[in-house]
């Protein structure tokens, strides 16, 4: 096998148990304002801006409303912060559900 096939294995068992992870939390988190996402993200302290940009990175190829949860990242951390964290989940969402298709 080449490296660049146990690579893309490896990306997508990632993807997947990341996936599950989101969706297995959403059952037990009803997120759907600002400020609950607010608080979502705040209680994980320092680890609330990788649980922001899991969450942005989620809502892209998922089903979930993403205009709600960029816009929590401007009042959650400001505008200029908040847009790089968005844009850096948008990323990683975008690639996701690259190669997912």
């Amino acid at each position: 096998m080449g490296k660049k096939l146990i690579y893309n294995i490896y990306l997508v068992l990632v993807i997947v148990i990341l996936t599950v992870i989101v969706v297995s939390f959403t059952k037990y988190i009803n997120i759907q304002t600002h400020e609950e996402i607010r608080d979502f993200v705040l209680s994980f302290g320092y680890l609330g801006i990788i649980a922001y940009i899991l969450i942005v990175a989620s809502s892209i190829p998922l089903p979930f409303p993403s205009t709600i949860t960029v816009t929590a990242g401007g009042y959650i951390y400001g505008a200029l912060i908040g847009s790089i964290l968005a844009m850096v989940g948008i990323l990683i969402g975008s690639t996701i559900a690259f190669y997912f298709s």
